[in-house]
């Protein structure tokens, strides 16, 4: 009877982890730059969609999720940067045209640096980004995490970009997104 119970445990444990891996429980968003001289946002993935906002070439998007073809473009769903807000904010979500459908113009590209542009460019050691690690002087260039592919953001602050500083190696920090500025390439 102990082994059965023991088993019946074990198997929920397994789904359960499951399940919270599956929902993105543990989910980072991707940040992209848009290289377009200008870029709709919109209510929907479509150019029937309104448009709320407009961003601009050097202009940081958080990429959340989607990757809806329509209307022969390709369309992310994120968080845009809107200065009435202060920050990466659910009151600032839109879709936007990533590329064309075939890819074969690209207007939001995916990022590898940033720099910070406040001063100082604080590091954090947590993603509510309330415990300072080290300040740096505006300008100071962070790469991306070696555990990731792109610059991130956590899921469960877009503001929180995880990051290493560029001459010091692969120290997990997180920077304020929305004091920093990303990049393809320094």
């Amino acid at each position: 009877m102990k082994l059965k119970k023991k088993l019946v445990v074990s198997l929920f444990t397994s789904f359960s982890i499951a399940s919270i891996l599956a929902t993105g429980a543990f989910a980072k968003m991707s940040v992209v730059d848009t290289v377009a001289d200008s870029l709709s946002v919109r209510t929907g993935p479509g150019t029937s969609y309104s448009i709320i906002a407009t961003i601009y070439t050097g202009t940081d998007v958080v990429w959340k999720d989607s990757d809806i073809s329509s209307d022969g473009f390709r369309y992310l769903y994120g968080y845009y940067p809107k200065s009435s807000v202060g920050k990466y904010s659910s009151a600032a979500m839109g879709y936007i045209a990533r590329s064309t459908s075939n890819y074969a113009d690209r207007y939001l590209i995916l990022t590898d640096y940033a720099y910070g542009t406040s001063e100082p460019s604080n590091t954090y050691t947590n993603t509510s980004l309330t415990t300072v690690a080290k300040s740096y002087p505006k300008g100071t260039q962070f790469k991306k995490n070696v555990r990731d592919t792109a610059l991130d953001a956590e899921d469960s602050n877009p503001n929180a970009w995880r990051a290493s500083r560029v001459d010091t190696g692969n120290e997990l920090l997180y920077i304020d997104g929305w004091r920093s500025n990303a990049q393809e390439q320094p």
